[in-house]
């Protein structure tokens, strides 16, 4: 069996009974000291993840979906007919 657990801004992979060295907690050296961010839990096959202390059963993530089957393929911009670009003639000045 071990755990995950996060302290002093890092994860550690421990197991009961393992001494482990960490940064950034206020005790003395050798001391024990109760860790709050468990993160997961495993036994043998049996994995459970931990949020905010309360285990967790769903999968981590979900399968994604399926892509819908496009129909025709899109047609591109640079394939389609323009219609043809008539000469611009000048306007005439408007007279006072």
């Amino acid at each position: 069996m071990y755990a995950v657990i996060k302290t002093g801004g890092k994860q550690y992979r421990v197991v009961e009974g393992q001494t482990l060295r960490v940064e950034k907690i206020p005790a003395q050296e050798g001391a024990s000291v109760d860790i709050e961010s468990v993160l997961m839990v495993a036994d043998g096959e049996q994995v459970k993840r931990i949020v905010n202390g309360l285990p967790i059963d769903e999968p981590p993530v979900a399968p994604p979906a399926p892509a819908a089957p496009a129909d025709e393929p899109r047609e591109r911009s640079r394939d389609r007919e323009r219609a043809p670009m008539l000469p611009l003639a000048p306007k005439p000045l408007a007279q006072e």
